[in-house]
């Protein structure tokens, strides 16, 4: 797969590091998230509890320290489901009636002025109080050799599922002043966030916002450009001010292709989770292989739940020749692994990430 250093030349995050800045390193790195079934299902069969550890990915996750105290939401609970809980977040959620799903309840559905929406306690996740030993896992990951992401979650998936989807979107068309004071004060907190984290000495900052469905756009460039893009730039600007050369990693279920360029422009290092079912990884990576990283790519929608062990190598190897050529991809499954993934198709991925060996 082209030129690269001795087998296990490199640590897990130096081959993370060189992987997302576009290099070629020993081996493509690996990384693996389950749902809470599948967890379940590696505590009984191992007596672990981390997907990441048990597996012993190149790349880990660290978390920030829970609030220190919660705020109250009883006026925005009533009238709402019964056993509604509210999400660290501030998002609400009912359990579903199936495995771990959840259902989103607006919590600010019923605001009707900006004073409305300047009462809701949004939950700050850039909080220095919830930094007090977030750094020490941060260095104790890295002195173990392992790339560190640390995650500032979302902006349009955060404002609608605190408000609800139409009820967002009617904001953009008739009350503006409304989405514009809801999604301002969340990139308030996002910004202080970044912060933190990078001063923590993260690897790499994540955000996850769906912004697009397996036929395309979730909403017109044309509204993301409007709405989400400054904020965005906004939030990066502050990254890379607190750090000049982190590496900047974009969730988005679906194809978003439509929304790349200018992803690309904002500042976006690392596009993730590529779907098979509705892109094509060779095609991306031709298209944006010289100005971005890929993270993902193994089908949880197609190959992994339904085909065989040998078809699971045999796609870890075609992403390898594809997304993987000269290097710019870490391999994930593009979404946390499903309970209808049989665990033989999970140790076959595994098995088979750690063979891809650039010589």
């Amino acid at each position: 797969m082209g030129n690269c250093l001795e087998r296990s030349a490199l640590n897990p995050r130096e081959r993370v590091l060189a992987a997302l800045r576009r290099q070629v390193p020993d081996r493509i790195p690996y990384f693996i998230r389950c749902t809470p079934p599948v967890v379940a299902q590696l505590q009984e069969r191992t007596g672990e509890t981390d997907p990441a550890v048990y597996f012993d990915t190149d790349v880990r996750d660290a978390v920030i320290d829970p609030p220190v105290a919660e705020a109250d939401y009883g006026a925005y609970l009533a009238g709402k489901p019964a056993g509604t809980q509210v999400t660290e977040e501030g998002i609400g959620q009912v359990q579903g009636t199936f495995e771990h799903y959840t259902r989103n309840v607006p919590l600010l559905d019923q605001a009707k002025t900006v004073r409305d929406i300047e009462s809701f306690p949004i939950p700050d996740i850039g909080d220095p109080n919830r930094f007090a030993t977030y750094g020490s896992r941060v260095a104790a990951l890295q002195a173990a050799g392992y790339a560190v992401r640390g995650r500032i979650g979302s902006l349009f998936e955060w404002a609608w599922q605190v408000r609800g989807f139409e009820q967002l979107f009617l904001d953009f068309a008739q009350r503006p002043e409304l989405a514009e004071r809801l999604l301002d004060r969340k990139t308030e907190i996002l910004c202080r966030a970044a912060r933190l984290q990078l001063a923590a000495g993260i690897d790499v900052l994540g955000i996850n916002d769906d912004i697009a469905m397996q036929t395309g756009p979730m909403m017109s460039p044309a509204t993301w450009r409007r709405w989400f893009k400054p904020r965005w730039a906004r939030v990066l600007a502050a990254a890379r001010d607190a750090r000049p050369d982190v590496l900047v990693w974009y969730h988005s279920d679906g194809n978003a292709t439509a929304f790349v360029p200018e992803l690309i422009e904002i500042g976006v290092n690392i596009l993730n989770p590529i779907q098979p079912e509705c892109m094509d990884g060779a095609a991306v990576k031709r298209q944006f292989g010289d100005r971005l990283a890929f993270w993902g790519g193994l089908g949880t929608q197609s190959v992994l739940p339904f085909g065989t062990p040998d078809d699971v190598r045999r796609e870890v190897r075609r992403l390898a020749a594809t997304l993987g050529e000269n290097g710019g991809l870490l391999l994930e499954p593009t979404h946390q692994v499903q309970p209808d993934v049989p665990w033989e198709n999970i140790l076959a991925y595994i098995d088979e990430a750690r063979q891809t060996w650039y010589a």
